[in-house]
C-alpha cells in the first residue's frame, strides 16, 4: 500500500486538493484520501513532480514484517513484530528493515539471503 504526499495545490475533478494532502492507494488503480477516489495511477505516474512517496511506518502497537537473520525465526527469515517505537524498532525502520504485513518484498530479501547462505 503505497501513500503520497500532494506537493502543490491541485484541481480535480473532486475541487480543488491542496498542497500536503496525504493519498493511500486505494486499489492498484487509484489513490483517494478517506472514502473518495481523487487521482489514478496514471496521474501519479505521469506527474511525479506533483507527489512525494511517504515511507510507512508502524502505528504504535501495530505488526510488522522484518528480515530476522539471528537463526531463531522459524519463518524462513522473516520475523513478526509489534511496533513499540524501542530502539530496535527505530532500527529496523531506519535500516529499511520494516515492511508491512502485506508487503512482498520481505520475502524477495529473505529469498536472496537464502540463496546467499547456500553460496548460490
Amino acid at each position: 500500500m503505497k501513500r503520497y504526499e500532494l506537493l502543490k495545490d491541485t484541481i480535480t475533478y473532486s475541487g480543488l486538493i491542496m498542497a500536503g494532502s496525504i493519498f493511500t492507494q486505494k486499489s492498484n488503480s487509484d489513490y483517494g484520501n478517506g472514502s473518495h477516489s481523487v487521482f489514478g495511477d496514471t496521474t501519479v505516474e505521469n506527474n511525479p513532480e506533483w507527489f512525494r512517496e511517504i515511507k510507512w511506518k508502524p502505528e504504535i502497537g501495530e505488526k510488522y514484517q522484518y528480515i530476522d537473520i539471528s537463526f531463531s525465526c522459524e519463518n524462513n527469515f522473516i520475523g513478526i513484530s509489534s511496533w513499540e517505537d524501542h530502539k530496535i524498532d527505530t532500527t529496523r525502520y531506519v535500516t529499511g528493515n520494516c515492511f508491512h504485513l502485506d508487503s512482498k518484498d520481505v520475502e524477495s530479501k529473505a529469498a536472496q539471503i537464502r540463496k546467499i547462505l547456500k553460496g548460490e
